[in-house]
This record gives structure tokens, sequence and C-alpha cells, in this order.
């Protein structure tokens, strides 16, 4: 899908088509925010996306090699978009839909505000059986106001509904809290980096747990009842840390992807020593965007600004035997990472990348350029 104007950062909402969902055609919704030219023009863009198919293939045979169901996909039908745009001043740095009510999502703006947009009426007109207004015209229902700065951190709470943390490029983090049906800033900064915060995750199982990362090359892990000072910190790179992700179902992994494009899995339990269990150095240029997969918990995908989307498994090792098997044999041995299952290209100056929650296997990549919406065979 081509944009009219390159969106740094988007979310999918969940919906109420089902968990599990593997037929085709598919619908999904997603939700976008611009950098257009100038801060009056930027919006957040709500996305119905349906009749997505399978890619179909000719094995020259006269039919389809595909082997859809009757009536469950059709080849020649086209992929159709329907759209609201919600206008936003200034450009969207980062976009993150609240887990527990997804008409409820926040936004990072370059105006160094973050707003928390209620937007379940738009959602509901997209999901409904006629094409829904393209504009629709409302106010942020809370703007946290009190960072210095513009950020790009920022992370809801799955365990803390309405709970959001945000952090700033004067190395500043705060919390934002729904309490008694308004939100507010509950206290003040939280404060141990050194440069800019580049990315937050809260803990999967611990309320008062979350990590960040920093351009000071560090990640830390916050005990939130401590305002001054991490709870744990360690170097994890040579460079800015640019992004980290949590592992929901395995929740002692930690992965982190930074500038020098590596990107490394932690283990919690041994997170005082400063080694990563992994360090895969496959991207040739800076990580900037990292997700483990919400259904198999091995998996994990990442972008990079060389413009590729990789899939691993962490699962999966080199055959030492069978590569020595291959060099007796004079057959060369690959240098590709046993754990690599999947390299995605096409786009420019990849963003952000998301898992679809409902959908398995289903990845959503935003780029300069374009959006993009996959499904590989091997997930």
């Amino acid at each position: 899908m081509n944009v009219e104007w390159p969106m740094l950062s988007f979310d999918f909402v969940a919906d109420n088509l089902g968990s599990q969902r593997t037929r085709f055609p598919m619908t999904v919704y997603a939700a976008g925010g611009t950098q257009a030219e100038s801060r009056e023009k930027n919006k957040i863009i709500l996305m119905k996306m349906h009749q997505l198919h399978r890619t179909k293939h000719d094995d020259g045979s006269g039919s389809d090699s595909d082997d859809s169901q009757e009536g469950e996909d059709d080849p020649d039908d086209d992929a159709e978009l329907q759209h609201v745009s919600v206008p936003h001043h200034g450009a969207v740095n980062r976009l993150r839909i609240m887990p527990q009510q997804p008409g409820i999502m926040a936004t990072w703006a370059d105006t160094g505000k973050v707003h928390v947009w209620d937007l379940n009426a738009p959602l509901h007109a997209l999901a409904g059986p006629t094409a829904p207004a393209t504009t629709h015209e409302c106010e942020p229902i809370f703007t946290n106001s009190q960072h210095k700065d513009e950020g790009y951190a920022m992370d809801w709470s799955k365990i803390v509904a309405g709970q959001l943390a945000t952090g700033d490029v004067k190395h500043s983090i705060l919390r934002c809290k729904h309490v008694e049906g308004a939100f507010s800033v509950d206290g003040g900064a939280y404060k141990g980096h050194t440069s800019s915060v580049e990315d937050i995750q809260w803990s999967p199982t611990e309320a008062e747990v979350m990590a960040s990362c920093s351009a000071d090359q560090t990640i830390k892990i916050w005990d939130c009842r401590k305002r001054e000072g991490a709870a744990l910190s360690v170097k994890a790179a040579t460079n800015d840390v640019n992004v980290i992700t949590w592992n929901a179902k395995v929740p002692y992994l930690l992965a982190s992807g930074d500038e020098d494009g590596h990107f490394r899995v932690w283990d919690l339990r041994s997170f005082k020593s400063g080694q990563p269990v992994a360090d895969f150095a496959w991207h040739a240029e800076a990580i900037t965007s990292i997700e483990w997969c919400p259904d198999q918990p091995s998996v994990i995908a990442a972008s990079a600004r060389d413009h590729q989307v990789t899939l691993w498994d962490m699962s999966l090792e080199r055959d030492a035997e069978a590569e020595a098997q291959m060099a007796a044999e004079g057959i060369p041995v690959p240098e590709i990472p046993a754990q690599l299952l999947f390299i995605h290209q096409g786009q420019t100056d990849i963003k952000e990348i998301h898992w679809h929650p409902q959908c398995p296997g289903v990845l959503g990549s935003t780029a300069a350029d374009s959006f993009n919406i996959f499904k590989t065979i091997n997930s």
C-alpha cells in the first residue's frame, strides 16, 4: 500500500472478528501516524484492510497451485482499503494502542506533547456495513505537556489498564495513569539515563516493572516505585540502543536492537553479567524495530535501515555434524545464521514492524514509501 505521507509508527487494532484467524481472505484493522511536510497536515489514519488473499502462483498446469478451499479465497478479488483520518497537530513520532481498550490510543507528537485519544466512534464506523466519512474531527481526551522536548519511547502496560510510560530526548521518563475516569501524570520523572530514551517496554508479568533503552548505550530495568535510578542497568551496545522488546510468553527474555545493526537477546536471570545469550549482526545498518512473536515465543522479527525485515527462530541451532559432512564433500557451508527464517524486502527505509495479535504469523511493516502486510509460509 502506497502512502500519502510516511508513517513512522503504527499499531494493529484488536477487533471482534475472533482470535487465531487463519482463513482467507483476511480482514485487519490498523492505526498509523503521519510525518507530513508541515505540522498542520498531519493526521492519525485508521485503516480497515480486507479481502486480503494469499499469493497465487502459476505452476504451469493451468490451475492454482494453492490449496485454498472452495469459497475461501478468490484470486480475482482485489484487496480493499477503507480509512478514516483524524487531524493531528504535529508529526506522530510514535503511536500505541491500549491493549485493554483498542479504541484508546496514545501518540507522541514532535511538538513535545503526548496525547491520548478516544477513537472508538470512527473505528466502529469503519467496522460498519457502509463506508464511513473520510475525516473524523476530535480532540485528545488527555495531553501530557510535562515533557521538556519530543520523544519516541512509549508503551501501555498490559497488566494495569490505562498505565502509560513515555520517554523523551532529554532522558526523562514519565508515567500516566487512568484514575477515577481521567488520565493524569503520576508524579515526577524517572531519572537515570544520560541521553535520549529511545524505547520503553512494560513487564508482561509485573505491574511496577518496566524496561527502557537509550542513546547512552544502556538498557535499564525500573522498579516504578523508585524514581531516582534504575534497579538494574547494563551497557548493551557500543552505540545507541534503539529498540527493545519483552517476550510475553517467556518473561525473562528481552531483546534489543542498536545503531550498529546488532540485535541481542538478554536473559534477565543473568542480566547483571552484561552478556547477552545471543548476538546477531546480520543487518548492515541500524535496527529500527524489533518484536517477539505473540504466538511462537522463540520467533522474533527485526527491521533495519538496510531495507530488510528479518524473521528469526531462537530455538534453531547449527548442525555441526552436517556442516562437517558438507565440508568433507566439498560442499560450501552457507554463511546464513541457522536461526534466520526469512528476509522480506521491497520497502525503502523501514520504520516499524508489528505482529498481528489475532492472525498468527501476520506481520505489518511501515516504511518511508509504503505499508506492507504479509505472512510467510513458515510462520
